[in-house]
């Protein structure tokens, strides 16, 4: 009997061993007095990798919660800095040169939004409809990667304007979804749009899907 139950918690083990919290690393570029993207929406576990691109730039955390302050140069002889966010929380950082012409960026660090099992991969790409809908302020996006792809993921208003990145990294293959909040913007219609493209660049994939926030 003391066989099988260690089999079966073995077997449990393995399966479980199985289910990883996907990380990420994401890419964000100084140059022009620019962060870009200046504001990003990650996985607990994820990377944030700063890449300088021209110019004299910093990134000095302007936050306490939950994660000890940071500073990386970054210029032709430091040309990455990278930083692994272990805790949720707000962080807020800043260029110590260019502040002044608002070089700033703000990463939102949330729970592991999504589990890619080993086991089981989507036979497609696909975006689903926003839960709840319409929202007030916040609201879920759900979609699977049939192959590791850089997923871009956007919000626009009615006139096409961008309001909000909300994805503009690499992804594994397998599902996901982000959970985010438009406080700040006004009621009205919006849409949130997919461009997901294989590293192997052989796949593509477009779609659009319209939500509403409702105040």
């Amino acid at each position: 009997m003391k066989i099988f139950i260690s089999a079966i918690l073995f077997t449990l083990f393995l399966f479980f061993n199985n289910i990883i919290f996907a990380q990420t690393t994401h890419i964000v570029q100084a140059s022009d007095f620019v962060f870009t993207p200046s504001s990003l929406t990650i996985s607990q576990g994820d990377t944030v990798k700063w890449v300088w691109v021209n110019g004299m730039h910093t990134t000095t955390s302007d936050s306490s919660v939950g994660e000890e302050v940071w500073n990386g140069p970054l210029d032709q002889s430091h040309l990455s800095f990278s930083h692994v966010f272990s805790h949720d929380g707000v962080f807020h950082y800043k260029c110590i040169y260019h502040v002044g012409l608002g070089m700033i960026g703000t990463i939102t660090v949330e729970s592991p939004t999504f589990v890619s099992n080993n086991i089981e991969k989507p036979y497609s790409y696909s975006l689903e409809q926003n839960y709840p809908n319409p929202f007030n302020p916040s609201t879920t996006i759900r979609y699977s990667l049939q192959y590791e792809s850089m997923v871009k993921l956007i919000i626009y208003n009615v006139l096409g304007e961008t309001v909000k990145v909300l994805r503009n990294t690499t992804e594994t293959a397998g599902y996901h979804k982000i959970s985010f909040n438009l406080a700040g913007l006004t009621s009205g219609i919006y849409f949130y749009e997919i461009d997901a493209r294989s590293t192997d660049g052989r796949h593509q994939f477009l779609n659009v899907k319209k939500f509403i926030l409702l105040k």
